[in-house]
């Protein structure tokens, strides 16, 4: 009798040839011989979800929560499933469950976030709009009027370059912001653990793009950029996340205008992971 290792073995080598098909056909029998697996239930469900049969890909991820309540996997897969069938207050949902056993589960808030972002995609804007609404924006309510009544710039690339940011430094009433911000730490490391290629930058009113641009490219091939007057910020995209990090090293605190340039990586990374 073939053993957990090997069924699982077996269907990982049809999944990375792309033979989704096949990998599930191969859980269906490790579910038949293993059915406690959690494993098993978990790639079969993943596996479902990438050949988009989101309904049957629901109805696993029930399974598991159902047999598997304390593993989160379950959950999350719901409300990757749920997001495929549209059901987005639903998957919602599903990733606050993830967050409610795993406070730090950054992609589940990263699905929470992208579930907004769909939402205002499926009104007719594109994925670039959608983030810089809400970046500048309290809520789903208040980004969708904020597409509504505010054109956008966009990226030379096109909409998958922007990284968005929540602005957690608009706290400050006259919206100079400060390097003393308590997420100094975890979005202001030059050395860039996390790989991010764009930037935040603050204190930007009445600093012209090209201006920007000039300081900016000394440190590596930029993309695009993106002016946020209304909010005295802008994004600078970079080809790589080497150039992002040197940048913030040697630009950080640097006088410009009448401010010193506030920089931080943006806290809203779009379709960065893979689960």
């Amino acid at each position: 009798m073939e053993d957990i290792g090997g069924i699982g073995g077996r269907a990982n080598i049809k999944a990375a040839g792309g033979d989704y098909k096949g990998a599930i056909e191969v859980l269906n029998e490790g579910i038949e011989k293993f059915p406690t697996e959690a494993r098993f239930w978990n790639n079969r469900c993943y596996f479902l979800i990438k050949s988009k049969q989101y309904k049957k890909a629901l109805e696993d991820a029930n399974k598991m929560v159902q047999k598997f309540p304390n593993n989160i996997k379950g959950y999350f897969r719901k409300g990757e499933a749920l997001i495929g069938l549209k059901m987005y207050k639903e998957a919602d949902e599903a990733f606050n469950e993830v967050l409610d056993r795993n406070r730090n589960c950054s992609e589940a808030t990263d699905q929470i976030l992208e579930i907004k972002v769909l939402q205002i995609m499926d009104l007719g804007y594109s994925r670039m709009r959608a983030q810089e609404a809400l970046a500048c924006s309290g809520n789903l309510k208040e980004a969708i009027e904020f597409a509504k009544e505010n054109p956008m710039a966009t990226g030379i690339y096109g909409d998958t370059i922007y990284q968005s940011d929540e602005g957690d430094f608009d706290d400050d009433d006259d919206d100079i912001y400060s390097l003393d911000s308590k997420n100094h730490d975890k979005f202001m490391d030059p050395a860039n653990p996390r790989g991010i290629p764009s930037l935040w930058v603050g204190n930007v009113e009445g600093v012209a793009e090209e201006e920007l641009r000039k300081l900016f490219s000394v440190y590596g091939k930029i993309l695009s950029i993106s002016m946020l007057e209304a909010k005295r910020c802008a994004f600078i995209n970079f080809a790589d996340a080497k150039s992002a990090g040197a940048a913030m090293k040697a630009l950080q605190g640097k006088p410009v205008g009448n401010s010193l340039l506030f920089i931080k990586y943006p806290n809203n990374t779009f379709g960065r992971r893979n689960h």
